[in-house]
């Protein structure tokens, strides 16, 4: 027990002097945490708030806009609530893209013959594919009963403009209905309005099931999204800090560490231990200093119970941590643990499908299944989609690994002493 403290200690010591793995376990989960942090934000603004009405500054502003749903300018002389609600209703279908021109900041509002005349500039220019024209007296020509009183230009022909008329005519239908109801109850429109959305089913798909594939909705792609780029930052730290243990061993092993070892009564048992307890602790520390800057930078709300994904972060961490230190057992090289490391990082992340999502049922898909952080995912997808059992499967999952690791590492060790 004696000898196992003494080289514990040794080795700590070694570690803590390498500025490279201090920055491995302090610095780089702290980049994750900002890779997080900073994509959440991306996410919050492409999930929760991805129907928003996009503005734009001027009438000639053609900036940021998407070809996935259809693109469509509006111009809203009425200003009014209820012409908001109507274009929010729209943006909320999620089929459209909707840019708004902010009128406060033209010098006067375009007459109806000069959206006409660019129209077709726009339309040439850009991914614009129909212009909504909402006139001042919108409300007035409602309460008469007329039918969708929004002029729609069409620039090409698409399909989806027509459904964009029948939707546009659905919702200034439930607008008039609104109306009577608040002329007859003695109320005004737009809180008959918020009590109808209030009143409406909150649609929400949560999960499709085709075999064992999931489909998640928009808000959980976008946490899914954000945990594999962490997670992408976090293993650069965990394979990295393998490294430097790694070179520990190789040290010794060129000093003949392991013949005193043997000499002072201490098994390679001991030996063997005090090289885990080293991943323990740097994994643990790792997961600790990335967990508290989660907690403190955006909360604990990550898609997942918080716990669930912290333990499998350190699951995750063990993992590579050990996969270095088996490397440099084979290779029995620092510079070639290096290479192979950072290769095998770069390759499984790519493969797990950590920066896109992977087609389910692919190629690709079946092979993914041979790296670690596809487990993390799919069991991370288990989660958000209220799947049992999580947490178990990733766990053997991680036995199976670690098993399969540890055998490798024994039997090359053996075959060195042979040789």
């Amino acid at each position: 027990m004696r000898g196992f403290l003494v080289m514990l200690k040794t080795n700590i010591k070694l570690l803590l002097r390498s500025k490279g793995y201090l920055c491995c376990i302090f610095l780089i989960p702290i980049l994750a945490v900002i890779i997080m942090h900073g994509d959440s934000s991306i996410a919050k603004e492409g999930g929760e708030q991805t129907n928003r009405i996009m503005e734009w500054k001027s009438i000639s502003d053609t900036a940021d806009m998407e070809n996935i749903k259809l693109t469509v300018k509006v111009y809203d002389y009425s200003e009014s609530d209820v012409s908001s609600y109507l274009l929010q209703e729209l943006a909320q279908t999620n089929t459209y893209k909707l840019y708004l021109v902010n009128n406060s900041k033209e010098p006067e509002k375009e007459s109806y013959e000069d959206i006409l005349k660019d129209a077709k500039k726009t339309m040439e220019s850009s991914t614009i594919r129909a212009i909504l024209y909402i006139p001042e007296d919108f409300l007035d020509a409602l309460d008469k009963g007329e039918e969708a009183p929004i002029k729609i230009i069409k620039g090409y022909d698409d399909s989806r403009i027509g459904l964009l008329e029948t939707n546009i005519e659905w919702y200034c239908s439930k607008i008039h209905n609104a109306y009577e109801t608040a002329v007859k109850n003695g109320g005004n429109i737009e809180t008959v309005l918020n009590k109808m959305a209030e009143e409406e089913l909150d649609k929400n798909v949560i999960m499709l099931k085709d075999e064992d594939s999931v489909v998640l909705n928009e808000r959980q792609q976008n946490d899914r999204s954000r945990i594999g780029y962490a997670l992408s930052f976090l293993i650069i730290s965990f394979v990295f800090s393998g490294v430097f243990i790694v070179d520990i061993l190789i040290k010794e092993n060129e000093n003949r560490t392991i013949n005193r070892v043997k000499l002072s009564l201490t098994t390679n048992r001991c030996y063997i231990m005090v090289k885990v307890c080293l991943i323990l602790l740097t994994a643990i520390i790792q997961v600790i200093v990335f967990g508290v800057g989660i907690a403190l930078t955006m909360g604990t709300n990550v898609g997942i119970p918080y716990s669930a994904f912290l333990g499998m972060v350190l699951l995750q961490g063990i993992l590579f941590n050990f996969i270095s230190l088996v490397i440099g057992v084979l290779f029995n090289n620092f510079l070639g643990t290096i290479f192979f490391s950072f290769t095998l990082w770069s390759f499984t992340s790519l493969l797990a499908g950590l920066y896109f999502p992977v087609i389910p049922g692919s190629t690709i898909e079946r092979i993914s299944m041979f790296t670690p952080q596809r487990w993390f995912i799919k069991s991370t997808e288990m989660f958000m989609t209220g799947k049992k059992g999580a947490f178990t499967q990733y766990t053997l999952v991680f036995l199976a690994f670690m098993i399969v690791l540890f055998t490798i590492s024994m039997i090359s060790l053996k075959i060195q002493e042979k040789e």
